[in-house]
């Protein structure tokens, strides 16, 4: 698995250009989370990838033979217009789709109006299911089973969708129990950033933000890190207005019946699932005791949290 995380490193720096060197290192380390099942898809957020850089790093990856099993493949997912990049394994984003993945639903918020709005729970925004189905039309394209779903999926917008219509989507596949919506987002795409941030009522709003980070023994990466980094990563981050969590507390399928799952519960839940799915993994035999204890994840949950503006 150390050579895994070698070639992870090898394939950005294949793809990406010399000016984001610096930038490489912490997209390692969440690509790297990804290939160990304790997170569903990594955005690339700190960069923008045109579609042919999206399909070469795609390209790269399959040539990256150290993944096990055989159905942790990593996979692209680029939406051309933003420029956002995905980065998933087959073993999660189908298992999403096919419900093979035990998960609770993710509850959305849209938040085009002038206070945050929480949607039925069998009413998510359209645009999640249209997106989803591209992934699913993937699957097997060569004509195989979960090792041939295609390595590089691209994610095409409607005519008259802006890219905000991506941010449920996106939440969703990040792991957020809660994401939010901006409408239908039939609005042509917006260019300006301070636009976009007044795009949406949660300014001065009181939130709680969740959030996790997980560390582990360098010597499952054989990576060495800076004697002043933190040897804590980042694993997810979102923040849900506060005033609204008490609507947001549900009963999984996964809780008995008059038992109520708040979502610092079900993120909690969640990483234990996605730990006990690491152990999955670990080689048979003296390594796999040293596996169990390397990886280790905190949930923190910091409330009262209010910003001017909040860009989605």
């Amino acid at each position: 698995m150390a050579l895994l995380h070698r070639d992870i490193a090898a394939a950005l720096q294949k793809v990406l250009p010399p000016s984001t060197a610096r930038l490489q290192p912490a997209l390692v380390r969440d690509i790297w989370a990804v290939s160990l099942w304790l997170k569903t898809t990594t955005l690339l957020d700190t960069i923008l990838l045109d579609e042919a850089q999206a399909r070469a790093l795609a390209a790269a990856f399959d040539e990256i033979k150290d993944l096990r099993p055989k159905d942790n493949k990593l996979v692209v997912l680029h939406e051309p217009i933003s420029g956002q990049t995905l980065v998933g394994t087959t073993f999660y984003l189908f298992g999403l789709i096919s419900k093979a993945e035990k998960r609770p639903f993710c509850r959305y918020l849209d938040v085009s109006g002038k206070e945050p709005v929480l949607l039925a729970i069998n009413n998510r925004p359209p645009q999640v299911g249209d997106l989803q189905y591209q992934i699913l039309a993937t699957f097997g394209a060569g004509g195989g089973g979960m090792e041939s779903f295609a390595s590089f999926i691209l994610l095409k917008l409607k005519e008259n969708q802006s890219p905000q219509a991506l941010i449920p989507f996106v939440g969703y596949y990040l792991d957020y129990p809660v994401a939010y919506s901006v409408g239908e987002c039939l609005t042509p795409a917006i260019q300006d950033v301070e636009e976009e941030q007044r795009s949406n009522c949660l300014g001065d709003v009181d939130l709680t933000v969740f959030s996790a980070q997980w560390t582990e023994d360098d010597s499952l990466s054989g990576y060495k890190r800076a004697q002043d980094a933190s040897p804590w990563h980042p694993l997810f981050s979102f923040s849900v207005p506060t005033s609204l969590l008490p609507s947001l507390a549900a009963r999984p399928t996964s809780v008995p019946a008059g038992e109520i799952q708040t979502v610092e519960e079900e993120i909690r839940e969640l990483v234990r699932q996605r730990v006990r799915s690491l152990r999955l993994q670990a080689p048979k035999g003296k390594l796999q005791q040293k596996w169990s204890k390397s990886v280790k994840v905190e949930v923190e949950v910091k409330s009262g949290v209010r910003l001017d503006r909040v860009a989605l």
